[in-house]
């Protein structure tokens, strides 16, 4: 294969028969994906592209060529729930799923039953 020279981010899609070009689809897929899931959750999607660039020295310590890296890294906000009190006892939670704001709260079904 002839050497390919990069002097635009299209050409990173060259590297490595496009693997980073395919990665990058793939996290913009999984960004764009978790948008549309959560409309209403208006922090940002980030996605980024890092590329590394080290020297390799000659045993003259001259510059004889570079290691390039790319990392491509998707960023999508947490999943997380809203809170839901709860009453904490040695090694357990126990919660009441029709009061999800006070533990406390009694509800009618935990009434006895009536003779």
């Amino acid at each position: 294969m002839a050497r390919e020279t990069i002097k635009t981010i299209a050409d990173l899609a060259k590297v490595s028969s496009g693997l980073i070009d395919k990665v990058f689809q793939h996290e913009l897929h999984r960004i764009t994906e978790d948008v549309i899931d959560r409309p209403g959750l208006t922090t940002a999607r980030k996605l980024t592209i890092e590329i590394s660039v080290s020297p390799v020295t000659d045993q003259g310590g001259t510059l004889d060529s570079v290691k390039v890296a790319c990392e491509v890294n998707g960023r999508v906000p947490k999943q997380k729930s809203a809170p839901h009190s709860m009453l904490c006892k040695k090694g357990e939670l126990t919660f009441n799923d029709n009061s999800k704001d006070n533990a406390h709260q009694r509800t009618l079904d935990e009434l006895p039953p009536k003779a």
